[in-house]
């Protein structure tokens, strides 16, 4: 993977942890464990969703 590529996918986490902060502000969770699974949950699949890709696009 080139620099690129890696700023790409930081870039993509960043974004998805911030809008997911946003949706926990928004979202009063009561079950604070929960809430914290969620909130790493989706940015964890959306990168390695991200990251599978740009390795299929390289090989």
């Amino acid at each position: 993977m080139s620099d690129s590529d890696y700023i790409l996918v930081i870039a993509i986490v960043v974004t998805s942890l911030l809008l997911n902060i946003d949706a926990l502000k928004n979202r009063q969770e009561k079950n604070f464990f929960k809430a914290i699974t969620d909130f790493l949950f989706v940015p964890l699949v959306i990168s390695i969703l991200v990251i599978s890709v740009l390795l299929g696009f390289n090989d």
